[in-house]
């Protein structure tokens, strides 16, 4: 009975010894799921919810075409919402602006006759704030 006693006792006393010993660090994340930490770090959790960028899906499918373009652009759009306005705005590779307009037709032609040969780019837009930017190639 004095054996298992005196086991038990210094078993207490080493792990009380090893504990006050271990220096802890914080806890970090490795970035592939895998949280690395040390005896005597404090672990907590929190419920962490995913929020999406947009509440609505991404429904804006626009043909264009032909693209590279020699004097005609046509835009085609699979749905426009009745009396919602598509926006199209047309920029040099440099940021200056060429061509802006406001459309509310499923297909729409732009005449680019008047640019010289160069690469352009479209931003195509409507009032939900879809968006697509579109790389145009003028021959």
């Amino acid at each position: 009975m004095k054996l298992r006693f005196l086991l038990i006792f210094f078993f207490i006393q080493t792990l009380s010894i090893a504990q006050t010993r271990v220096l802890s660090s914080s806890g970090y994340g490795t970035g592939d799921g895998n949280i690395i930490f040390s005896v005597g770090d404090i672990l907590s959790f929190m419920d962490i919810e995913e929020t999406p960028l947009s509440t609505t899906p991404n429904r804006f499918d626009v043909k264009v075409y032909s693209n590279p373009v020699q004097d005609h652009l046509t835009i085609e759009f699979d749905e426009i919402k009745k009396g919602e306005k598509t926006s199209i705005i047309i920029y040099e590779k440099n940021g200056s602006l060429i061509k802006e307009l406001v459309i509310d037709d499923s297909r729409t032609t732009i005449d680019l006759r008047g640019l010289p040969p160069s690469i352009y780019f479209m931003k195509i837009f409507n009032e939900s704030r879809e968006t697509k930017v579109i790389k145009l190639i003028k021959n």
